[in-house]
């Protein structure tokens, strides 16, 4: 049965419905995608314009915003620095000014938007100017603590690990426990973990056992077993002592780290007994392990016991299936799917580009966005509706894979100037993002 009869399009070879035990993964190589000597160049200069023009052309000033702060990105990563800093200012100036009748929400727009800024500046490599972003968001907000967090995180992951911890250090509410958390397990890799433990202070009960467990799979990381171990001991020890609802919560988080440190059989132990969304979360994250390690049998084993998270589940084992070229059974998979099929559809899309077949990744992608129905604005109410991040996500990768072209016909079918401006951005970013890599591949290859 050829693979365009089950709606994938006219990939070949001809694939068994049947996964086969000597399959290899599916190359992805987005350096090596199909027919990009065939395409027309995409001049990123004047994408770039249109972008910025097009933004121009958007009402709502929260939707401005994030449409700037991607071109802005996109900008920065295609060396045009000082517009990318000009658009990151003008999103920062827009998020000062936001209008809403609900002050909570106002507040909470601006926030966000200074968030979004202040880790798009981390992850480009402009750390001071995060810091300064993280700076403007007002104090008390729970945004601010997120950023630090995510910035600390790009330096311990970046190497920088004395950054990462000067980063926590100057945090006005030091011992902060959604930014240890963040940093613990690289940081705790990094040999750091009495100097994580030392900063937790006086940090105790459930969110103790969370820091533990991140410094378990550090420790792990980092070659350390025996000391992976006595974490685990010691989290254990604390999650006796919780109420029921966080003991259970609590000892599926140290089972899920049993799991990933190769401890399968006592992970079991652990989780035994433990019922509801605790153990839905474990049973998904096994899921996710089973599926990205190849271990496809065993993912769908695990996820017949779910409820709640059985689509997301499905996703995982969709898109592992796909991985190593079963596309007639990972097509079946996702249509067992009911709620968010589109994500599996544009993992399916970048794997079959770079596996070759254009046609059939572009169907899917089509396929993939028309199943989002909300991507023209950023807020649902009061609300950051995740769909245009989602687009800008897909489309980013769908240009990084070889696929620009196709992306750009999709970007300029579109009504919205919303969609449109983000879509150009993500577009230049694809293409700088695999220029970028072949670029380091070339200093790797260099004696």
């Amino acid at each position: 049965m050829m693979f365009s009869l089950l709606g994938f399009g006219a990939l070949e070879p001809i694939i068994l419905a049947q996964t086969p035990s000597n399959s290899k993964p599916v190359e992805r190589n987005p350096r090596s995608a199909p027919d990009r000597k065939e395409q027309p160049q995409i001049q990123i200069k004047d994408l770039l314009v249109r972008a910025d023009a097009t933004a121009n052309e958007i009402k709502v000033d929260t939707d401005k915003a994030y449409a700037l702060i991607q071109i802005a990105i996109a900008q920065v990563r295609n060396s045009q620095l000082e517009d990318g800093i000009k658009n990151f200012e003008l999103a920062s100036a827009l998020a000062h000014g936001f209008d809403h009748t609900d002050l909570e929400t106002r507040a909470r727009m601006k926030a966000q938007t200074l968030y979004w800024i202040a880790i798009s500046h981390a992850e480009l490599g402009l750390i001071p100017a995060g810091k300064k972003m993280v700076s403007r968001i007002d104090p008390d907000r729970f945004e601010r603590t997120e950023a630090i967090a995510a910035i600390a995180k790009i330096q311990a992951k970046t190497g920088d690990v004395a950054g990462a911890i000067e980063t926590i250090e100057a945090d006005a509410k030091k011992g902060n426990a959604i930014v240890l958390e963040s940093t613990a397990e690289l940081l705790a890799a990094a040999g750091q973990t009495s100097r994580i433990l030392e900063l937790a202070g006086q940090i105790q009960g459930s969110t103790r056992v969370r820091l533990l467990a991140e410094i378990a799979k550090g420790q792990f990381r980092s070659g350390k077993p025996d000391d992976a171990k006595k974490s685990i001991e010691s989290a254990k020890k604390i999650a006796e002592g919780l109420t029921e609802i966080k003991r259970l919560w609590a000892r599926a988080e140290i089972a899920n780290v049993q799991d990933e440190i190769g401890d399968d059989m006592e992970a079991t132990k652990t989780i035994e007994g433990v019922p509801g969304a605790p153990r839905e979360q474990y049973l998904y994250r096994l899921v996710t392990r089973h599926a990205k390690a190849g271990k496809i049998a065993e993912a769908q084993k695990v996820a017949r016991e779910l409820k709640a998270r059985r689509d997301s589940a499905l996703v995982e084992i969709a898109v592992a299936q796909a991985r190593i070229g079963d596309f007639v059974v990972s097509r079946q998979t996702i249509n067992r799917i009911t709620l968010n099929r589109s994500y599996a559809l544009a993992e399916v899309s970048l794997i079959c580009l770079t596996a070759g077949d254009r046609k059939t990744a572009t169907e899917l992608y089509r396929e993939a966005f028309s199943h989002q129905k909300n991507m023209e604005h950023l807020w649902d109410n009061s609300y950051v509706n995740a769909m245009p991040q989602y687009l800008k996500k897909s489309i980013t990768n769908w240009a990084e894979a070889g696929g620009e072209v196709d992306a750009l016909e999709w970007v300029q079918s579109q009504g919205s100037p919303f969609v449109k401006a983000v879509g150009f951005a993500a577009i230049a970013e694809g293409i700088a993002k695999r220029r970028q890599a072949v670029e380091r591949s070339c200093e790797r290859a260099v004696p």
